[in-house]
């Protein structure tokens, strides 16, 4: 097998002078060549690197090697450490850092001569450009093996979108909860996607579909359990959304246990058109649900405005406790989750 000595090896100090990285196997051919690259270490700090390459193998192939991951498939410039991307994952996932919190991070533990602080600012721009990502979703994909051939399934891996504790049960595990969350926007601006989403359509729905949906479907203002404490699904607040933002929010559904389930943007606003769509998809592969949502009321009755009974038939409403206490006493009454069969303490 083709090694290379470990990076922990080779550019575990700080001085920063140009180094070369050889394979430790002594392999040789008439193919092989040398290339300059930039190598960030497990420290943050960038090295010049005159590393060799040959053509038995592409030169992402050879980085990966030496425990190094490379910024790009082909034709590398740069590469970083494995282990400083393993580290940045961990703590993303368990304290919730900021890729720019983590470069401030190293520069104050390592970093104190100008020089080497220049060097550490410029790493933030490298992991945002689609390298940690790229990064988080291969362990992703390692971690739950949705690419293996189906002859060849093992035993409890799944896609990483199924709730353990929805599958595991006997019971009947089809209670929802909606909401939206407006926190998440994206702004005109930002530019347009080129990348198709790495997840596919696991979590959230083809947008395509939605929008032409949301764009068929005309909405009338409910009046047949109008609590006006809650403007989530009224057209005139979508109206007054900002114009600067091409998704305004974020619209989605989670299992009883918190495991988030269906989700999409929201380009109008918190509209009940919205909620509608998740329920024909998750009617599709449901006989029958339970629905929390802070405005069930107003969605329910938009349901009956509409006719459309082949959803009120299969779909029981309840609006979550805490929510509860901001409407009428007529609509508490009917949509408590503790007065409804099924829902038990969930809500």
């Amino acid at each position: 097998m083709m090694q290379f000595g470990s990076i922990h090896q080779t550019f575990g100090s700080m001085n920063l002078e140009p180094r070369t990285m050889k394979r430790s196997d002594k392999h040789r051919c008439n193919s092989q060549y040398t290339k300059h690259l930039t190598v960030v270490n497990n420290q943050g700090i960038q090295h010049d690197v005159l590393v060799e390459f040959c053509g038995c193998e592409s030169e992402g192939e050879t980085l990966l090697r030496s425990n190094l991951w490379p910024c790009s498939p082909t034709s590398p410039q740069v590469a970083v450490s494995i282990e400083l991307l393993e580290l940045l994952r961990v703590l993303c996932l368990e304290k919730h850092v900021s890729t720019e919190g983590f470069c401030n991070a190293l520069e104050y533990r390592y970093h104190r001569t100008p020089g080497q602080k220049a060097k550490v600012k410029k790493l933030s721009r490298i992991l945002l450009q689609e390298v940690f990502e790229a990064y988080r979703h291969h362990v992703y994909q390692l971690q739950h093996m949705q690419d293996l051939n189906a002859g060849y399934c093992i035993s409890g891996i799944d896609s990483g979108a199924v709730c353990p504790a929805c599958e595991g049960s006997v019971a009947n595990n089809n209670l929802y909860c909606f909401d939206g969350n407006f926190g998440l926007v994206r702004r005109k601006t930002a530019g347009i996607q080129s990348a198709f989403p790495r997840h596919q359509e696991r979590f959230f729905c083809n947008q395509v579909e939605v929008d032409k949906f949301m764009n068929d479907y005309s909405e009338q203002e409910t009046k047949l359990f109008d609590c006006s404490n809650f403007q989530a699904g009224s057209l005139i607040r979508s109206k007054k959304k900002s114009t600067k933002l091409d998704v305004k929010g974020v619209f989605g559904a989670c299992c009883r246990h918190e495991f988030p389930k269906m989700f999409l943007d929201m380009k109008h606003g918190e509209r009940l058109g919205y909620a509608v769509w998740i329920l024909n998809q998750l009617l599709s592969s449901n006989k029958n649900l339970k629905i929390c949502y802070d405005i069930a009321c107003k969605l329910k009755s938009h349901l009956q405005i509409r006719k459309q009974h082949h959803i009120l038939h299969r779909v029981d409403f309840a609006v979550p406790v805490f929510h509860g206490y901001g409407h009428k006493l007529s609509c508490q009454l009917q949509f408590s989750p503790r007065q409804l069969e099924g829902f038990g303490l969930s809500g």
